[in-house]
């Protein structure tokens, strides 16, 4: 069994713009992304036995795995990299949700970033921010530079 404990980060825009609206129902938006070094901590436990992803949270009881940003971001890293470890994740909650910061997007990057460095599994950087991508706008800026245009 591994445990591996990492925190998240946040972030602030410096500056929004919110520009037309998308056919897909976002709107294009011009900011510049920052992080900033508040974040959730996280506790991620990897047990050779089963393949199951499971969460909890302190703030939430009755968490939803199945909508959990966290929980899908482990499940797409597993059918990316193939591996079969079970994997239990722990949400210390500190970023309000609905703050605007990204609390779950930041939660969601740091577990793509963190399994997939630690369990061994070769998967592109190119491959983690499909992954990240797939599940929000703003997640695959939080695998890159802390201050981003976007």
């Amino acid at each position: 069994m591994r445990i591996i404990s990492t925190r998240s980060v946040c972030k602030i825009n410096l500056g929004l713009e919110i520009l037309q609206r998308r056919e897909d129902g976002y709107h294009d938006l011009n900011t510049v992304f920052q992080h900033i070094c508040v974040g959730d901590d996280i506790t991620i436990t990897v047990s050779p036995s089963g393949s199951r992803t499971t969460v909890s949270c302190d703030a939430l009881p009755s968490l939803d795995e199945q909508s959990n940003l966290v929980f899908k971001a482990c499940e797409r890293l597993r059918e990316a990299a193939d591996f079969v470890e079970s994997v239990h994740i722990d949400l210390e909650k500190r970023v309000p949700a609905g703050a605007g910061l990204g609390g779950g997007s930041g939660d969601a990057a740091a577990v793509l970033r963190v399994l997939s460095a630690t369990l061994g599994h070769s998967v592109s950087k190119e491959k983690i921010v499909a992954i990240a991508s797939s599940l929000g706008a703003d997640i695959p800026q939080f695998l890159g530079h802390p201050t981003q245009v976007a």
